[in-house]
């Protein structure tokens, strides 16, 4: 099945003050029998213009997840296990991180084609009003996307077992282990019958929800030719391939972190011994929504130091 997108010009300038000109004519979505998406453009933007296109038409409910994550309101859909992700995201400051860094973080082209991507969501959404579940996100922009990769790489560290380890004070248990993690396995063309060179990359993610992957092909005249997978919501292929490489990536559980019990005043609240000095702890309010059945949702809010 081949798809063409109608001749429209989109200019518009989003939260990171970029303006993006796509002219749908030049993208191509073309289907396998499969159902993945081969997505044929003249320049990488038109590209990413089309991937974001087709996610949204494929599983727009894994990317709802994503983007609700990365406005700290997942436990408005998921109830406890949804703030757990909010308080996540609190914890470790993505947004501040992201609001901070997030200019001098890209260069100008990655910066374009992240641009690219937020206008094909927000467009999508304007113009399907059936996806009612998705109005009131508008509009996403470049910083909730990075806000959600910043998530998704918190995962794939030891933190998040750090901290529910701290939460349920097992922290110091030697014998409560985390997951050894993903495997892959590459085979050189000397070693295979047909000469051919074989990648294989078990990454256990789940077969479906915001960490599943996505299956895409990307061809851009530029120089993209990437066969692979992504998260639904991510701007590039992060498992795949192209004429001369293969990659991935994997939850590795290295030493990423380091925990620190502090030495607290013996009368002063909040305050800690460090260097030989005492110093106050800073204190931040997590306020969420959370969901408890239906649409009752109640207000949760939770102290960080």
């Amino acid at each position: 099945m081949q798809k063409l997108f109608l001749l429209i010009i989109f200019s518009c300038c989003l939260s990171s003050s970029f303006s993006i000109e796509i002219n749908t004519k030049n993208i191509k979505i073309i289907r396998d029998k499969w159902g993945v998406p081969h997505i044929y453009g003249k320049t990488d933007e038109e590209v990413a213009y089309g991937l974001a296109w087709a996610t949204c038409e494929d599983d727009i409910k894994s990317m709802r997840e994503n983007l609700l994550t990365a406005r700290g309101r997942l436990g408005e859909l998921k109830g406890k296990d949804g703030a757990i992700m909010d308080f996540l995201c609190a914890f470790i400051g993505a947004r501040e991180s992201v609001d901070k860094l997030y200019d001098k973080s890209f260069s100008p082209k990655f910066k374009s084609i992240l641009s690219a991507y937020v206008l094909a969501c927000n467009n999508y959404i304007r113009l399907h009003p059936e996806e009612s579940i998705m109005q009131d996100l508008l509009p996403i922009t470049e910083k909730d996307m990075i806000v959600g990769y910043t998530v998704g790489l918190a995962l794939m560290t030891n933190v998040p077992f750090s901290i529910m380890k701290i939460s349920d004070g097992t922290i110091g248990n030697p014998t409560i282990r985390t997951p050894k993690g993903s495997n892959g396995f590459a085979v050189n063309a000397n070693k295979t019958k047909d000469g051919n060179t074989y990648l294989g990359i078990n990454s256990h993610q789940p077969l479906e929800g915001p960490y599943s992957w996505y299956e895409a092909h990307l061809h851009s005249d530029e120089g993209w030719n990437i066969l692979g997978a992504t998260f639904p919501g991510g701007v590039t292929i992060f498992h795949g391939a192209n004429e001369n490489l293969g990659w991935a990536h994997t939850v590795s559980m290295a030493d990423h972190d380091d925990v620190y019990l502090l030495k607290m005043h013996p009368s002063e609240k909040l305050k800690y011994q460090f260097d030989g000095k005492w110093l106050q702890l800073k204190e931040k309010k997590v306020r969420m929504w959370v969901k408890l059945f239906w649409i009752i949702k109640i207000p949760v809010t939770k102290k960080i130091l």
